[in-house]
């Protein structure tokens, strides 16, 4: 997946890292789009996909797809090993690439992206590049910005009107800006890093089943003086949330034990404390303000984010994984 080698006559390397879950419905567009956008490119990538133990068709159209490709690396899992340690096996799989580029399977590239992406390493070898990612109707996604805290969101919160205003972690549904910015948190769902950067700083927790991992690893990035770029050039189509369908979980209790954990792990105590004190109020504050406005098919799940922030318990991957 490459096209003429660079001026000077040598030619850098990369590994894209897929990871697949239930990803029938968008793995070969996914594929189809990293192709046309490694055909602008002058690297040499090569792509290996993890697929953690999918039930659908996954499996299949992934062999039908190495079958035709000598680009592409195929690792079925015999479980869900989560995120981050899947990204793991791929970079086991490719170690002595320059390049790394994470590519969620339902996200589309736009055929600059890999280029825009790779110049902007070669300016800044240290540090991380990520674009605007867009959803299928052609609206902006959140794809990047300041890290989540509680603090803020409480505030956030008392601003739009009391304790059941603002409640949930989420970040402004707005394009960034029209100049490379550095961020505190981007959506891994497209992230380019150089691979020997990638190892230093410890690759991806796997702590973090699914969830936070991203916002940890910028935030190691920063601390280590290294930074996170949004590019306004590139982008990506991302339809987003299609490997957590079917399965029986709780996407808030998710993301609020993932973001405990960030928290617990960094040592902020202040923020670990508004996110088991604060957050419970705010979220049965909004299944009050859903009973009252008629909506008591959120009531519960309020409550079960309520109650998972008080308690905190540590991330784990869902009883249908394990």
């Amino acid at each position: 997946m490459s096209r003429e080698a660079p001026r000077d006559g040598s030619q850098r390397t990369g590994l894209v890292s897929i990871v697949t879950y239930n990803s029938s419905a968008t793995v070969n567009a996914c594929l189809d789009a990293l192709q046309a956008a490694a055909g602008r490119s002058s690297v040499d990538w090569k792509v290996v996909v993890v697929d953690n133990c999918s039930s659908d068709d996954t499996p299949e159209i992934l062999g039908r797809r190495r079958r035709t490709s000598g680009d592409l690396e195929v690792v079925l899992n015999d479980h869900n090993a989560g995120f981050a340690v899947a990204v793991g096996q791929t970079t086991a799989a490719a170690p002595d690439r320059d390049l790394l580029v994470l590519v969620n399977p339902d996200c589309y590239l736009s055929v600059d992206t890999l280029v825009v992406c790779e110049e902007w390493l070669v300016r800044h070898p240290g540090d991380a590049a990520v674009v605007q990612l867009w959803n299928v109707d052609g609206t902006v996604q959140t794809s990047a910005g300041s890290a989540w805290r509680p603090s803020r969101q409480v505030w956030r919160a008392l601003s739009q009107g009391g304790p059941a205003g603002g409640v949930y972690i989420n970040r402004r549904e707005t394009r960034l800006s029209d100049e490379p910015i550095v961020v505190d948190w981007a959506n891994m769902a497209f992230f380019a890093i150089r691979l020997d950067v990638y190892e230093q700083l410890g690759g991806l927790d796997p702590r973090f089943w699914m969830y936070c991992e991203d916002l940890d690893f910028c935030l190691r990035m920063k601390d280590a003086g290294r930074r996170v770029w949004w590019l306004p050039q590139g982008g990506a189509t991302h339809v987003g949330g299609h490997s957590a369908a079917g399965v029986e979980w709780s996407v808030p209790d998710t993301v609020i034990a993932a973001h405990g954990e960030v928290f617990r792990k960094r040592g902020d105590r202040v923020e670990l404390a508004l996110l088991r004190l604060a957050m419970p109020v705010l979220y049965a504050a909004r299944a009050g303000r859903c009973v009252l406005g008629g909506r008591r098919q959120d009531v519960r799940r309020h409550l079960s984010a309520a109650w998972t922030a008080l308690r905190l318990p540590r991330p784990a991957p869902p009883p249908q994984s394990t």
